[in-house]
């Protein structure tokens, strides 16, 4: 499993806010930490914008997360799309958290935030196969409690045990790898090397 490195990397730490939220969407640093990350892009300025309208409104005793269920908005259009479908994931995937395992849930958000297509997009290799590895952690966990994966994720940063980030891959190269580090990984082509036959020396007469 990776360790404190693997963890504080951008990328991960993305994945981790939004298991968060959809764990607890009341948790605001987590779900702030989402909105503005890749995966919605919700600027620093329209944040703003969505705190102060809850603090100017009679129900300002409104969490983030009530305040955005409530229909709160922000005047860039286009954020204000990517913030419904960020409030939209959300609410969702809150309903299945506990009922399908994490990696499920995990796999979700990377596909219906079209997190991978974004990091493709900027040109963050790495990220990807970061995403990969944290992805096939999660798999070989076999935790269906977030806050169970969280908190096993947490123990891995406090321990200060550390792990290198995903293995980097030039384009068309090979990788040598044992079967158990390919466990949860994702290649084109895979080639199993098996031993060569003993020759058969016949007996002396």
């Amino acid at each position: 499993m990776a360790g404190k490195g693997f963890y504080e990397r951008p990328e991960i730490r993305d994945l981790l806010n939004a298991l968060q939220a959809i764990a607890d969407p009341h948790d605001e640093l987590a779900l702030v930490g989402l909105l503005r990350s890749p995966a919605y892009g919700i600027s620093d300025l329209s944040l703003y914008q969505l705190i102060k309208q809850r603090e100017a409104s009679p129900e300002n005793g409104l969490s983030l997360w009530q305040w955005l269920l409530s229909g709160s908005t922000v005047t860039d259009a286009a954020e204000a799309a990517r913030l419904q479908t960020a409030v939209s994931l959300t609410s969702g995937l809150n309903q299945q958290a506990g009922r399908i395992p994490v990696a499920d849930i995990c796999k979700q958000v990377l596909n219906l935030a079209h997190y991978r297509a974004i990091l493709r997009r900027a040109g963050q290799p790495r990220a990807l196969r970061n995403i990969t590895k944290l992805l096939a952690d999660i798999h070989n966990s076999e935790l269906v409690s977030i806050t169970e994966f969280l908190e096993y994720a947490q123990a891995l940063r406090d321990s200060g045990s550390r792990e290198g980030e995903a293995r980097g891959a030039d384009e068309g190269v090979v990788q040598i790898m044992s079967i158990h580090a390919a466990k949860g990984l994702e290649f084109p082509v895979v080639v199993l090397a098996m031993p060569a036959a003993s020759p058969i020396i016949p007996a002396p007469f």
